[in-house]
């Protein structure tokens, strides 16, 4: 039997809605991951160091460099990879700083800070975590007395894209 004109209209009209059906699919699918790409988040961690008249003076800090807010829904410190505990009433720097540096050096914290739990990073948003300014300290002794006593600290924040994307960071 061979196939009229219309079976071959009818053929050529399914083709056609096929092939537009599959293109409209892949536009939606490249639409929905371009919207998502371009909400998201991005923390990035940084550690400054200075030497001023005042001492050394050493910031840590976390900046959103990505494309979308950030919202935060975990932050936490650990030592040796445990989580520090807290207590509520207490400073969760402050309580890091002292637990690490105790008495055993000189030091001032100047400034610090943690986003909240639920709390959305603006893009380019910088929090200071900590300022810590050592009066009597020289360049020699920061480069190589320091980093002795945080490199068992980890720092950790877990949070969300607006389409509810986990993400991590991880220092």
């Amino acid at each position: 039997m061979d196939p009229s004109s219309k079976d071959i209209i009818d053929i050529a009209t399914l083709c056609v809605a096929m092939g537009a059906f599959g293109a409209a699919a892949w536009q939606g699918w490249i639409a929905r991951r371009h919207n998502r790409l371009s909400v998201r988040p991005a923390l990035t961690w940084r550690r400054s160091r200075s030497v001023t008249t005042g001492g050394i003076e050493i910031e840590y800090s976390v900046t959103n460099t990505g494309v979308g807010p950030a919202l935060v829904k975990d932050v936490y410190f650990t030592i040796h990879g445990d989580r520090l505990a807290t207590v509520e009433d207490q400073d969760v720097v402050e309580t890091l700083v002292q637990h690490v540096l105790g008495d055993s050096l000189n030091f001032h914290l100047k400034a610090h800070g943690l986003p909240g739990t639920d709390a959305a990073m603006a893009v380019g948003e910088r929090i200071v975590i900590a300022h810590l300014l050592f009066p009597t300290m020289s360049p020699e002794t920061a480069a190589t007395v320091l980093p002795r006593f945080v490199e068992h600290v980890g720092f950790h924040v877990h949070y969300e894209s607006l389409y509810a994307e986990k993400h991590k960071l991880t220092v």
